[in-house]
């Protein structure tokens, strides 16, 4: 069967704003409870998380969270992780009050009842009597305050064990009860910037001690701490890798490391309790890897510190837990949505609990090259390119791409399958999705790059990027777009103020103005931008400089504006000002504020509509092009 000839950008797809609605369903931090396997799943029809159990081996789910719950923190507005069990009773945050519930079987009681405060960074004692974790209260006219608690799980007292630092995480009780590990990090310092890694141990009054540093600091980083019996295992930055650590002897605090591959171990902090490894036994370790191929999922046997890739068909591996010989994690392919799975070490078996399916015939579904390329000042920056693929339409000549610019900026983009990305390849669009200089996943030197040249190293590489596909026949460079979200969105925003590269570009809640967002953004990322772009107010020049609503008169782009109006991390008043400028210049521009968003489109109708105006906007400049088909 011949394919028909039409314009690239208008196909029609399968894909459709709904099966990208439908689609955006996931599940997140599994874990066991005997042999019940419990996660969160987000539902776009009802606009909430929810906790689910999977009972002894099935693959039906019983949603446990009953109507008018939504299983979701907001401490550092992100939140992550906010649910805990142990023999059937969860502990969870209800995202309207921020308060911890605790529920057996239909039975639901309130434990915590600070209105201000919020709690996130779950973990049980080994008998159950104390939940661990972070609080952040907050108050009218100064910064939140940030510690570490220890609740009680029948009356919902409050105890502080840790305070005085600026932010806190991963608070882990060993199985004794007696010693506890976390990190901290100060102002103005982000996790993977420079962080630290703490222990306390109780005394004969039975409380914690003064804690004591074992790793971290001096412009490393550490993260997921982790107990084994007695030993203490965590990742750490400071030989350019996340690679893993174990201290055996806390007075004298030497640490040991147990990997060294060319990779990352951990992810970057940006939500509570994401972790990359996990034990199997007491001598194996089941990780999942990032590197500049992409990601890996290995076994490591700590005896011999050999190290053994998994053959296993997915090509991203998150939120992984661990039992005695079987590994929870969700995991994705080129052609699978992210699935809860299990892997059985013993049996080397693979199970697909659930999700994952797309419906899609595979016809439709474009797959990723990798590509490496050279960007300004002789660097090298990466990308994941997706040719135009649907089985009825073809067009003439190179096809139109779209960029993604992913959030963060110390974040990075995935080789698996993403259902908007599939949404424009589709309908005959090339899509470019660039790790940029200072995404994660490349070690710190890569990291490194943006720091104080944020909106201009990441901006050369998207550039960089599209004349690659240009001198490579893989996309028409005159018909090239940029679209992104949140730190995304700011770079989509700069490309198109001081570039001509782009025919018109989408920001999704992007930040335009750097003064406000050092001024009103939310603690967590108060003091970002000193590290991307420099101090403030003391550098307030090179602010203004770096903000695309101050250079106006330099765009002669359409751009098309969508925000959510409660979002916390850059608010309205960013879209709003720039739009109502370019509306003063002339350019084609629009704003679509979505009610009830906050920092990402979570509601079915806001994901459909915000597609539809994406996909209209970018079809309103193809159509000025005199193609004859």
């Amino acid at each position: 069967m011949s394919k028909i000839i039409r314009q690239y950008g208008f196909w029609d797809s399968p894909v459709d704003e709904e099966k990208v609605a439908e689609v955006s369903s996931s599940y997140s931090f599994p874990q066991y409870d005997g042999d019940d396997i419990y996660a969160i799943k987000y539902i776009p029809k009802e606009g909430r998380k929810v906790v689910v159990c999977f009972r002894s081996g099935r693959s039906e789910e019983e949603i446990i969270t009953p109507k008018g719950y939504d299983v979701k923190s907001r401490v550092h507005e992100y939140g992550g992780l906010s649910y805990a069990v142990k023999d059937s009773v969860v502990y969870f945050v209800n995202k309207k009050d921020q308060q911890i519930y605790k529920q057996e079987g239909h039975k639901i009681t309130k434990l915590t009842k600070r209105e201000r405060s919020r709690y996130a960074d779950f973990c049980l004692d080994r008998e159950g009597n104390y939940l661990y974790c972070v609080r952040e209260t907050h108050f009218k006219n100064r910064e939140p305050k940030n510690e570490i608690v220890k609740v009680g799980t029948q009356d919902g007292k409050e105890e502080v064990l840790f305070s005085g630092c600026d932010f806190y995480a991963w608070p882990r009780i060993d199985k004794s009860g007696r010693k506890i590990a976390f990190i901290c990090w100060r102002h103005p310092h982000m996790p993977w910037d420079e962080s630290e890694l703490y222990i306390s141990e109780t005394g004969r009054s039975g409380r914690f001690k003064k804690p004591i540093k074992i790793a971290g600091g001096k412009q490393t980083a550490v993260n997921e701490p982790l107990w084994i019996g007695r030993h203490l295992y965590f990742t750490w930055d400071r030989d350019n890798w996340f690679q893993i650590y174990r201290i055996k002897n806390f007075k004298s605090g030497k640490s040991e490391k147990l990997t060294d591959l060319q990779a990352e171990f951990s992810d970057v902090l940006f939500v509570f309790g994401w972790r990359r490894y996990g034990f199997v036994g007491r001598d194996k370790v089941f990780t999942a890897v990032r590197s500049t191929e992409g990601q890996s999922c290995w076994l490591i046997d700590l005896k011999t510190k050999k190290a053994s890739r998994l053959d296993l068909p997915l090509t991203n591996f998150i939120y992984i837990h661990t039992s005695e010989d079987k590994v929870l994690f969700i995991g994705a392919s080129f052609t699978r949505d992210y699935t809860l799975c299990e892997y059985n070490i013993k049996t080397k078996k693979l199970r697909y609990i659930k999700g994952g399916d797309v419906g899609l015939d595979r016809a439709y579904i474009s797959t990723p090259k990798r590509i490496i390329y050279t960007t300004s000042g002789g660097d090298t920056a990466y990308a994941n390119y997706y040719p135009p693929k649907n089985k009825k339409f073809r067009g003439k000549g190179l096809p139109p791409v779209v960029v993604f610019t992913h959030g963060g900026p110390t974040a990075s983009c995935s080789q698996s399958f993403n259902i908007r990305v599939q949404y424009f390849t589709s309908r005959g669009f090339a899509v470019l999705d660039v790790d940029y200089r200072g995404s994660y996943g490349y070690g710190r030197e890569y990291r490194d790059k943006l720091r104080g040249r944020w909106g201009r190293v990441d901006v050369d590489d998207c550039v960089f990027g599209v004349l690659y596909l240009h001198y490579s026949r893989l996309a028409d460079i005159t018909r090239a777009f940029i679209r992104g979200g949140s730190a995304g969105g700011y770079t989509t925003l700069m490309a198109l103020t001081f570039t001509s590269m782009f025919r018109a570009g989408v920001s999704y809640f992007g930040v335009s103005d750097l003064q406000l967002l050092a001024e009103q953004t939310h603690k967590f990322e108060s003091h970002y931008l000193d590290v991307l772009i420099g101090k403030y107010p003391e550098e307030k020049e090179k602010y203004i400089k770096l903000s695309p609503v101050y250079n106006i008169e330099f765009i002669e782009t359409p751009i098309l504006f969508l925000q959510g109006d409660e979002d916390k991390i850059v608010p309205p008043n960013q879209a709003e000002k720039m739009y109502q400028a370019l509306k003063r210049k002339g350019i084609r521009t629009k704003y679509i504020l979505f009610k009830g968003e906050a920092h990402g489109f979570v509601k079915r109708n806001n994901i459909i509509r915000s597609l539809k105006e994406e996909l209209k906007f970018y079809q309103e400049s193809l159509k000025q092009d005199n193609i004859n088909e």
